[in-house]
């Protein structure tokens, strides 16, 4: 069996403000450099410690850094990698004004490597613009219905940035398109979820047929990439003032062969997509409905009973 692929996170709930959502930045080129203390990437002011009576009475006298500005660079690229695997986005921005300054110095204005890091920065400022309004909504304790200058101001920097990733993608035709297409998916996945959280539902459905388009053309129709994407299509069809039962049990189903396809028979991973499908049909008031519920919600218990015993939370909501 092929090795699994990382599933795109998405939340079941369509709720869209339930936790901080990660920065996509495109990578940074490996360089070969010493690394430094970490001294190096700011000036450091330096206290002299002297006894006299005038050192005591004077300013704080600061030490010129002569590190060169190559050396600040790598170092600042490479701090800026670590810390977005860490989830460490708090001096991002500022990060990436300098790694824009530190690059024009070592490459120039009209350099490759200094568009490369004006689009990581303009990038990095709208996906954290959008990020930071929703979070604000959440700590605030607000609905997004109810902030619609948040939302919009949120939307608008998302759009922005989709057509800035677009001009990108041009640019630089075929040479990085998997970050463009991950860029893409991160936009209408956030995107998808502010619209759920204002009420537009039918934008919301746009934004997530779009990520199944994306993922498609890069992984391709068998990726378990779409299963929690399909799951998310079939959440947010149930939830509209009419619902459409046949849209959310296609999106169920979808990504029920996906998962028999790409996973063991009595994996959690098919009781999991057999537990969606048979919820959706229950729904559904005809015999023919509820008997295809039953067999789906039968193989889910007996999945998760071998699994996790007769008494998880699952288990006794199937019974």
């Amino acid at each position: 069996m092929e090795e699994e692929e990382e599933v795109v996170e998405t939340n079941n709930c369509p709720n869209p403000i339930d936790r901080k959502y990660d920065v996509l930045l495109l990578p940074f080129k490996s360089r070969a450099g010493p690394r430094s203390t970490g001294k190096n990437t700011k000036k450091t002011s330096v206290n002299d410690n002297t006894t006299s009576a005038h050192q005591q009475g004077s300013k704080k006298s600061k030490k010129v850094d002569m590190t060169p500005p190559l050396d600040l660079l790598i170092d600042l690229e490479r701090k800026i990698s670590e810390n977005l695997q860490e989830n460490k986005d708090e001096t991002l921005i500022d990060d990436l004004v300098r790694c824009c300054a530190l690059t024009r110095i070592v490459h120039g204005d009209d350099s490759y490597e200094y568009a490369e890091n004006c689009v990581r920065l303009a990038h990095a400022y709208l996906q954290c613009k959008a990020n930071d309004i929703i979070l604000r909504g959440k700590q605030l304790g607000l609905n997004l219905t109810d902030d619609r200058k948040s939302y919009k101001e949120s939307k608008y920097a998302l759009l922005k940035a989709e057509r800035a990733n677009g001009e990108y993608s041009k640019l630089i035709e075929d040479n990085n398109d998997t970050f463009c297409c991950n860029m893409d998916v991160k936009i209408a996945l956030t995107l998808g979820r502010l619209c759920i959280g204002q009420g537009n539902v039918g934008m919301a459905l746009e934004c997530f047929e779009k990520v199944i388009e994306i993922i498609i053309k890069v992984k391709g129709e068998s990726s378990v990439q779409l299963i929690p994407i399909y799951w998310e299509i079939g959440t947010i069809s149930l939830i509209t003032r009419s619902a459409n039962m046949q849209k959310a049990t296609e999106a169920y189903l979808q990504a029920y062969n996906l998962a028999v396809a790409r996973y063991p028979a009595k994996s959690l991973q098919i009781a999991d997509a057999s537990y969606h499908v048979g919820k959706t049909y229950l729904q559904d008031e005809s015999t023919e409905a509820e008997t295809r519920a039953e067999e789906y919600l039968n193989t889910a218990y007996e999945i998760y009973s071998k699994h996790h015993g007769p008494t998880w939370k699952k288990c006794i909501k199937i019974q």
